[in-house]
């Protein structure tokens, strides 16, 4: 569709000049253009004008056309996104040019191969750049037929039909629609995850654009911790332009599967033939199942996809648990793989409402079976909404898939054979209408929320999020584990110091931020505190998060799956640092990770913050009560007996080893005597008191707050001193009206 900037540029491309995969600190993208063959000087407006926009990016082509792309995502929510323009490059070189270009016009883009994301601006952009990958389509088996080459146009019907024919197959998606680009960057199950393990794990090398447009090859030996980094680290580090896959022998491409459907009177006897089926895959690793909860009509139904790897799979022992149990309807039988997959996409319409909503709990039968009588317990709440077909999906991720995640040199996921098995529970909704949005959403949540609190109670949570099922409320990324995260954030910063591919390619689960933050729908984090302690800590970039972390912490708090709590704006605002240190001792006992890192990036965050739950003037009392809580000690509090410390004299993160002593003075005062200065409620530590701490009216050297803060006042307290003085004397002077 941009043929008239695009394709007139690429049809000049020289070859690569010698570039670093590591982009130099002197780095010219208008040099880097030039390279490739396109002179920015003879670009029209942008020859002439400082200005950069997505206006002189590209050119749109016509509305049909533009129609037609839009209208192929899956998802209504994407197909809704208008783009600025559509670009459909045919070679890698040609990729390279438009991240460049993006880098020039600061015009943002999004990369789209199969378009069967769910949420609004995973793969589509809003007045920006659309790349659809289509024409990147080519896949070819190795000629020792070991390997399988595949570019990320392709659906995985296209893989497969070729494949079926030379008796190949590999670890892809089990829809036909479904982009190879896309499954396979976040994580990526197939019908043979149990044998080989997740596509992400059967890539041997990846083809990658990079920041700096240079194309480069990511392998276990070949730039290592990218290769990691791309094994279900979405889209974080470049554009995918190949993948080179482990072939997997598959004659005729046959295997057997289909679906049964049962009734609510055998819905206990298939959630225990389903545990069975996943505690056992070590001895029968061939097979696979999902098992989908529904209503239809009033009525309640299973609908379990059982499949085996190769032909025969009805007499499969593995299975003996369903075949013991009478379906209303089966589809099972021996199939050819390409055929099966357009099959499962009939149960995948396009053109409507979409969302993908999930969690994982420890393979434990009893929450399979809890989680089934949430679902169906909150059903009434959605069941309003026109269209509306919400299912209950749990499907298992199996020990052998687990230990195929650590070749390699492993991936980023987070999970560890210790971990396993997992079951993977998902929601999955479409509906008509945007008005009907927050019902879904809300329907979700709090379905997750209510498995989530009882997996808590079985003690069978568990953090990892499915990149591939997760809704756009969910920081997938955050739940990989704060080791794989912090690696996560190295690499990216390696390979691309500028954030192009956080900041331009601003869609779908981004290093720091989910697509859509701080919504107050179920996110995935383990609990509420450890959520609240990412707002607090980690503030993203994201157009939809607020500014501040009061504003956050103000947010959080409003959300109607929180305990309600009324937060009242003030300038600047004060809360309360011994309830604050007590909530991040608690915190400190949940979080996985290394305390004294987390809590000396949160207190760098408060000190040098213009807008935080901290007034800037109580940071001695903050520190205090961190030490005498047991949460953190700073380096003053540590200092060996009679070494001198100086007084507070900045903001950054110095100050709390540079700070005043710290006083501490207790008065015991009849309950009766003390007011409220408040006439209203307040739920949030504890409310303020008839007090007040400061330096005599016009005294030459005025310090307010003297003391940083009274956990319990009285009448009135005043210095006759200040805190450089050689002695302090504090006047107390009783309120009669107290």
């Amino acid at each position: 569709m941009i043929a008239p900037v695009f394709f007139s540029l690429v049809g000049a491309l020289a070859g690569f000049a010698t570039a670093q995969a590591i982009e130099p600190a002197d780095f010219n993208v208008a040099e880097a253009l030039l390279d490739l063959g396109v002179n920015v000087t003879e670009l029209p407006d942008l020859s002439q004008s400082a200005e950069r926009s997505s206006d002189f990016a590209c050119k749109a082509a016509s509305q049909e056309a533009y129609d037609d792309f839009t209208g192929a995502y899956w998802s209504l929510n994407q197909a809704e996104v208008d783009p600025y323009c559509i670009f459909k490059p045919f070679t890698a070189k040609e990729m390279s040019v438009l991240v460049l270009l993006s880098r020039l016009t600061q015009c943002p883009f999004a990369v789209k191969s199969g378009g069967h994301a769910a949420f609004e601006a995973a793969s589509n952009i809003e007045g920006g750049i659309t790349v659809s990958l289509e024409k990147l389509n080519k896949v070819e088996v190795s000629r020792d037929r070991k390997t399988v080459t595949i570019q990320p146009g392709n659906v995985w019907s296209d893989v497969y039909g070729k494949l079926d024919a030379a008796d190949l197959t590999v670890t892809g998606g089990r829809v036909s629609r479904v982009g190879t680009g896309g499954l396979t960057l976040g994580g990526g199950i197939s019908f043979f995850a149990n044998l080989y393990g997740w596509a992400c794990d059967n890539v041997i090398s990846y083809e990658v654009v990079t920041a700096t447009g240079l194309i480069i090859q990511a392998t276990p030996k070949m730039n290592p911790s990218l290769y990691w980094a791309l094994r279900g680290g979405g889209n974080n580090f470049g554009i995918i332009t190949e993948f080179i896959f482990e072939a997997i022998p598959l004659p005729g491409g046959k295997m057997w599967g289909g679906t049964r459907t049962y009734l609510e009177s055998s819905f206990d006897a298939v959630s225990d033939a389903f545990a069975g089926v996943i505690a056992n895959s070590p001895k029968d690793p061939n097979a696979g199942l999902w098992v989908a909860y529904l209503q239809n009509s009033g009525l309640k139904l299973a609908a379990t996809e059982l499949w085996y790897a190769k032909p025969g799979g009805s007499k499969a022992s593995i299975f003996d648990g369903f075949n013991n149990i009478t379906a209303i309807a089966d589809t099972t039988q021996n199939r050819v793989l390409h055929e099966y997959a357009v099959e499962l996409q009939s149960s995948n319409p396009y053109g409507l409402r979409e969302v993908y909503y999930g969690l994982t709990v420890k393979a434990t039968p009893a929450i399979a079976k809890i989680a089934r009588d949430i679902f169906f317990a909150e059903y009434p709440a959605v069941a309003v909404v026109t269209g509306g077909n919400p299912v209950l999906i749990q499907q298992g991720i199996t020990e052998g898939q687990i230990k195929n995640m650590q070749k390699n040199g492993g991936n980023p996921l987070g999970v560890s054979v210790a971990d396993g098995p997992l079951y993977l529970i998902h929601v999955a909704c479409w509906w008509q209408s945007k008005s009907d949005d927050k019902t879904v959403y809300s329907f979700i949540s709090k379905v997750l929320t209510r498995i989530q609190a009882e997996g808590k109670k079985l003690g069978v949570e568990n953090d990892y999020i499915y990149m591939n099922y997760a809704s756009e409320f969910q920081d997938v990324i955050a739940n990989y584990g704060p080791d794989n995260v912090a690696k996560l954030k190295k690499v990216a910063a390696l390979y691309d110091p500028t954030n192009v591919f956080q900041d331009l390619q601003p869609g779908h689960f981004k290093l720091d931020r989910a697509p859509a933050p701080n919504s107050g729908l179920f996110s995935g984090l383990s609990n509420s505190i450890l959520q609240l302690l990412r707002v607090i800590s980690a503030p993203c970039k994201a157009v939809q998060c607020k500014e501040t972390i009061h504003d956050n912490l103000e947010a959080f708090y409003s959300t109607s799956d929180q305990t309600a709590v009324s937060l009242h704006k003030r300038s600047p605002p004060n809360y309360h640092r011994a309830s604050f240190s007590a909530f991040l001792r608690f915190a400190k006992s949940r979080v996985n990770t290394d305390w004294n890192v987390s809590i000396s990036k949160l207190l760098t965050l408060i000190e040098s913050g213009s807008g935080y739950a901290m007034s800037r003037n109580h940071l001695q009392e903050l520190y205090l009560w961190l030490h005498i809580l047991d949460v953190y000690t700073v380096g003053a509090l540590v200092a060996s007996p009679g070494q001198p410390v100086n007084s507070m004299t900045s903001r950054d993160s110095r100050s709390r080893d540079n700070i005043a002593p710290v006083i501490c003075l207790t008065l015991k005062v009849p309950r009766e005597q003390l007011a409220v200065l408040i006439d209203r409620d307040s739920t949030l530590g504890t409310p303020p008191l008839h007090c007040s701490v400061g330096s005599p009216p016009n005294h030459l050297t005025p310090y307010e707050n003297h003391f940083a803060a009274l956990q319990i006042g009285f009448g009135t307290v005043s210095t006759r001193s200040n805190r450089f003085s050689k002695s302090s004397k504090v006047e107390i002077t009783e309120d009669g009206s107290a």
